[in-house]
């Protein structure tokens, strides 16, 4: 590396030197840096994420008496330097030179760092237990199923390794998988070892998926808890929520309390979150409304083009998902990737007479896009939508079935008057009747090989009301940031105009608040920060958000 890389690399832009004094400045640090025990805490580059954690953290570390030290878990998404000397250089050299993201993670209170990966001392093991489970891998499935020292992780190493590769799918037998496998494995046995030789006593993570969460679950089998933390939520995952008997992750696993929750609310709250919801509808079917990962609204107006045709066939929309975007983020489904249920649904194709319409996924990569086009390629009576095209005006124009894994579609869908038939039981939707939920994968070929003849489904939209507000509203209380609707998108959020903004509207009142709330939340033993921990009411915290 030579001086001029090495200058490059330890510059900080002004934005970000200024959240470091304000943090320098104002946040209260930890006095346990003596201490045995240890707060572990996700060392990354995610704006949202040092916000929280400056928090967070802290109080964690104040709550059990523990220093905090952060950790690198990327590695294996690098697949060309896994190994890779220079990195580890670069990692020690960031350190030293106390270089940006350090530097961040410093201004909070952090100083003990390290990077997670190999060890050599256990590559004999590692390779072992390779053996042992490669020689039980007959099908995708069995991927799947991987457990190790009784914790459950091949949805992790399945999902990771569609990621790091850019697949759709894993071919069992390929080198390149069973390279991947053993990595994977060394990396299990870091994060296993290090739980067994130190006192950890809490987690601070970014997300509950891929290979980011082996610590996650390493964490729920020593009964440590463990913290999810973003820009919008705070999730305390716990290891009740999290199933390998049903295969269920447990993250974000506070749809199945939406029901419940909602119908303690009081007449008034109950009447707010349904007219909220509603609003929201309104705002949907006029294109002004987008989900935070989209770059566009999926229900625009009319287009000129009309691409659904007239025959008196039923019509159906596959509403693809990003192939490689962790497909088990739930748990599992009825295949093992979104490209096995492509396959499956082409052999109900030959034995049906409907049009279909394949739309890609707002976000496909162009592997996606490419896999559809040879998908509908010689098919009668399969089309390949423009991933654009608005879904407002496919079901305007006949379409009279959608089907999705366990995608947003379910609860947008249903309301414009189509039936959504999902291919998993982990699914957002699962506690509502709006969709159509098929117990296993014979009753769902069942059902898609006789759609004239399935009852009519009677949507009831005030279950879809009361599902959107408990997602989008109730739990959503962006316990950092305001104005969910205004400034919320990934542009702003994942970029350092967000540090130079929480500066700048930075006030003790509000920082003082969010302390005691966080703090609310962790004694509470909640699953999910909501209103509740502010001490405010349900109608208060929503129109303060939206301020």
């Amino acid at each position: 590396m030579s001086f001029e890389q090495l200058i490059k690399f330890s510059k900080i832009d002004e934005k970000t030197a200024k959240f470091i004094e304000h943090n320098d400045s104002t946040i209260k640090k930890n006095k346990n840096q003596k201490s045995k025990s240890v707060v572990l805490v996700e060392f990354n580059g995610w704006q949202p994420f040092h916000i929280s954690n400056s928090y967070l953290a802290n109080i964690l570390a104040e709550k059990y008496q523990s220093k905090m030290v952060a950790f690198e878990n990327f590695r294996i998404f690098n697949k060309k330097s896994y190994f890779n000397i220079i990195e580890n250089l670069r990692w020690y050299l960031s350190l030293l030179f106390n270089t940006r993201t350090v530097k961040i993670y410093r201004s909070f209170g952090i100083d003990s760092f390290f990077k997670a990966g190999t060890k050599i001392s256990q590559l004999i093991t590692t390779y072992i237990l390779y053996k042992n489970i490669i020689t039980k891998i007959k099908t995708k499935t069995d991927i799947e199923n991987i457990t190790i020292y009784d914790v459950w992780v091949g949805d992790l190493i399945y999902d990771t390794y569609l990621k790091v590769f850019n697949k759709l799918t894993i071919d069992i037998n390929s080198k390149e998988f069973k390279n991947f496998l053993f990595k994977a494995i060394s990396l299990f046995l870091f994060w296993f070892s290090y739980f067994q030789s130190k006192e950890v006593k809490a987690l601070s993570v970014s997300h509950g998926v891929y290979t980011l969460a082996f610590p996650i679950r390493i964490a729920h089998k020593f009964d440590i808890p463990v913290y999810v933390s973003n820009e919008v939520k705070l999730i305390h995952l716990k290891k009740s929520c999290y199933s390998y008997e049903d295969r269920r992750t447990g993250y974000w696993i506070d749809f199945l309390d939406f029901k419940k929750r909602f119908f303690k609310l009081n007449d008034d709250e109950k009447n707010f979150a349904l007219e909220t919801a509603k609003n929201q509808f309104k705002m949907m079917v006029s294109g002004n409304w987008k989900d935070f990962y989209f770059k566009q609204s999926q229900y625009k107006k009319n287009q000129k083009v009309k691409f659904v045709n007239e025959s008196t066939n039923p019509k159906i929309l596959i509403s693809s998902h990003a192939f490689n975007d962790s497909p088990h983020v739930w748990g599992s489904f009825f295949f093992p990737d979104f490209y096995e249920w492509f396959k499956f649904l082409e052999k109900i194709m030959i034995k049906t007479n409907y049009d279909w319409y394949v739309k890609p996924h707002p976000n496909a990569t162009e592997s996606d896009c490419d896999f559809l086009k040879k998908f509908v390629l010689n098919k009668k009576n399969v089309f390949l939508v423009p991933k654009d095209y608005s879904n407002l005006q496919l079901i305007n124009e006949g379409i009279q079935y959608v089907l999705t894994v366990y995608g947003t579609i379910g609860s947008e869908a249903p309301y414009l008057g189509a039936t959504v038939i999902n291919a998993s039981l982990n699914n957002p939707h699962i506690d509502f009747s709006f969709n159509i939920n098929p117990k296993n994968l014979k009753e769902y070929e069942k059902f898609l090989l006789n759609l004239p003849d399935l009852p009519k489904k009677e949507i009831d939209k005030k279950e879809i009301y009361i599902y959107h507000f408990m997602r989008y509203f109730f739990y959503q209380n962006n316990y950092l940031l305001r104005n969910q609707n205004q400034r919320l998108d990934g542009s702003f959020i994942y970029s350092n105009d967000l540090y130079l903004e929480w500066k700048n509207k930075f006030n003790l009142s509000r920082h003082n608040e969010i302390i005691q709330s966080i703090k609310n939340f962790i004694n509470s033993g909640d699953s999910i920060f909501s209103y509740e921990h502010k001490g405010k009411g349900l109608i208060e915290s929503c129109e303060e958000n939206n301020r």
